[in-house]
């Protein structure tokens, strides 16, 4: 009988190691895509993000936090980001036409979630007037509404809602630029005597919609006193609200809301905002 050489027993160890680790490959070993193999053959996912864009998206879902009851009601749009101009930089709040009610975001947050910079909004004047002190009231957004969230100051020093006539303060001193008021050609004209009247029509046709005329000397003497007095009293702000402030359409439903700031808000990429509500919670993000 041969006897056993060292030979024998080690041949003997390194195949007692191979089926052991061909058992722990086959019973639990990681299949390379976070996902682990178990005795009973399911599965159990790997729970840790692999790629770059995986670890962002957990990270950006801590910063955006609890979801408002609002959120399925609210979004927040891009409106134009990246320049330089703060009053060019705005977003756009938009209100479903499903909400069952107004929202009221007077006091809500609006800022970065990557730097944290940011502020409350404010309150707005519903119906404006030229030389006065106008009175700001709480935002109250309807279904439907949207507001323009601009980063720079207002124009017309206050933020404001939309009516028929409100291009009168500044079609294009404001952006976005406020909608066109009707032209003072569809307006009633008083009764201008046959000397002038042609002149004075003509006139009138030729003056831009929102724009308040300011005839010359010598062109209030070719249409005649009468209708120089009309033009340069009856086509202003004031005057298209008394006319149309009872219209049905009267108010628009847009909000040019002005976060006064002097120097552009957001960042120009990898930018998180938050529209937050009184108790802290998103209502709405937009990420770039």
């Amino acid at each position: 009988m041969a006897s056993k050489s060292p030979g024998d027993d080690f041949g003997f160890f390194l195949l007692i190691i191979g089926v052991v680790a061909l058992a722990w490959l086959g019973a639990g070993a990681p299949q390379g895509n976070g996902t682990y193999r178990t005795t009973n053959n399911t599965s159990v996912e790997n729970n840790t993000p692999q790629t770059q864009e995986e670890r962002r998206d957990v990270a950006n879902k801590k910063i955006i936090g609890a979801l408002s009851p609002l959120s399925k009601h609210v979004s927040l749009r891009a409106g134009s980001l990246g320049g330089t101009d703060p009053q060019n930089e705005y977003l756009e709040i938009q209100i479903s036409n499903e909400a069952p009610s107004r929202i009221n975001i007077t006091g809500f947050t609006i800022k970065s979630g990557m730097s944290g910079e940011g502020t409350t909004l404010k309150k707005a004047v519903l119906l404006p007037f030229t030389n006065v002190i106008n009175v700001e009231e709480t935002i109250s957004l309807s279904p439907g509404d949207r507001a323009y969230i601009i980063t720079g100051r207002s124009p017309s020093s206050y933020s404001f809602k939309e009516n028929k006539c409100i291009g009168y303060l500044g079609v294009n001193k404001h952006y976005p630029t406020l909608p066109y008021c009707p032209s003072p050609r569809d307006e009633v004209i008083p009764f201008i005597g046959a000397t002038y009247r042609n002149a004075c029509l003509d006139y009138i046709d030729s003056v831009p919609s929102c724009t308040v005329p300011s005839p010359d000397f010598e062109t209030s003497l070719s249409i005649g006193p009468d209708c120089a007095s009309y033009v340069t009293t009856k086509i202003n702000y004031s005057e298209c609200v008394k006319i149309h402030r009872s219209n049905s359409d009267f108010y628009g439903k847009q909000w040019w809301i002005y976060l006064n700031y002097d120097e552009t808000l957001w960042d120009t990429r990898r930018e998180l905002i938050l529209l937050q509500d009184l108790n802290k919670q998103t209502v709405a993000y937009f990420e770039y």
